[in-house]
């Protein structure tokens, strides 16, 4: 699946990522100063082990090591005749065409993952579904559109999308931009962008059905830091309303709610009234104007929410043209 969030960055807090910087930081160095151009996956297996005991720890290598080396193939993607004949090819035939071209499309990703976790003798899968990374995806059904990993470390499954953790595509052209989020990710957090097609991992592991996912306001890492829950019909991502009204935006807080922002491309940023009642908080969004709207909710300076909002023009009101503004 294409990744495009320049403007829908997702951040994990802080203390998160320097915990987890610190913790692989020999790791990862190991990885990224393997500069080799060998096809050969098990020469390429050895070389990222080397030395190494924990499994853990060669499972984070083998993520760095893909997300700096492979790129994402934009030209593959696009070209569906050819890449339905690409998955018609045995596995071994697309692992070296992998490593030939060191590009690939989120199946060749989570193929060349898997593989080498099989070499270590790792439990290693590949999960296929439904992805959410932007606005429009909320409220459309979809195809299934996108693959990831899930590992076993110990006893417990871990999640893993070295696909976006390797960059993303911007007007199709991809940009390499290592992503520390999507190793080990929460389940919580995973699967508000990630649904799986079919799975052996169990409802309430997931935390909602597939209706809901799809209908869910697109939720950035700011939502798990400071959001326990959302109330009522700001569960529903895709509002349609008239001029003049107003979208509300209730939710329980988890923690202290500091600044809270609103912004949506094309209109300067504003900060909005946040009623409260207890952990209740309320946020009130005018829409004066007819058009399109992607408004992306802040917390403390983490996005957190993006909701899609049709307004529709009031009928017997003539039409003004204006700059866009809430």
């Amino acid at each position: 699946m294409i990744r495009t969030f320049i403007i829908l960055a997702l951040l994990l807090f802080a203390a998160r990522e320097v915990h987890s910087q610190n913790k692989y930081s020999s790791i990862d160095s190991q990885a990224r100063e393997l500069n080799t151009k060998s096809r050969n996956l098990k020469v390429i297996h050895r070389k990222l082990t080397r030395n190494l005991t924990s499994n853990e720890m060669k499972v984070r290598s083998f993520y760095v090591w893909i997300a700096e080396n492979i790129e994402y193939d934009v030209d593959l993607f696009y070209n569906r005749s050819k890449l339905k004949k690409f998955y018609q090819r045995p596995l071994k035939s697309r692992l070296k065409r992998t490593l030939r071209e060191r590009s690939a499309v989120c199946g060749g990703y989570s193929e060349l993952f898997r593989e080498l976790c099989r070499l270590s003798g790792i439990p290693a899968e590949i999960e296929s579904g439904f992805s959410k990374i932007e606005p429009r995806n909320i409220a459309k059904q979809g195809k299934v559109d996108h693959a990831w990993n899930k590992v076993k470390i110990g006893n417990k499954w871990r999640l893993i999308d070295v696909t976006w953790g390797s960059g993303y595509v911007s007007k199709r052209h991809f940009f390499k931009d290592f992503r520390e989020e999507y190793f080990f990710t929460d389940r919580r957090k995973f699967y508000h962008n990630h649904y799986p097609a079919k799975s052996s991992i169990p409802f309430k592991s997931i935390g909602f059905t597939r209706n809901e996912f799809i209908n869910f306001p697109l939720v950035h890492f700011g939502f798990f830091r400071w959001i326990k829950s959302l109330e009522g019909d700001s569960k529903i991502g895709e509002k349609e309303i008239l001029e003049g009204e107003t979208v509300y935006i209730s939710f329980i807080k988890d923690g202290p709610i500091g600044t809270v922002w609103i912004r949506n491309a094309g209109s300067p940023s504003f900060r909005p009234e946040v009623v409260r009642d207890g952990d209740l908080c309320t946020i009130a969004i005018k829409f004066d104007e007819p058009g399109y709207y992607e408004p992306t909710i802040s917390i403390n300076t983490m996005p957190a929410l993006t909701y899609k909002v049709i307004v529709r023009e009031r009928e017997g009101v003539a039409s003004i043209v204006r700059s866009p503004r809430f």
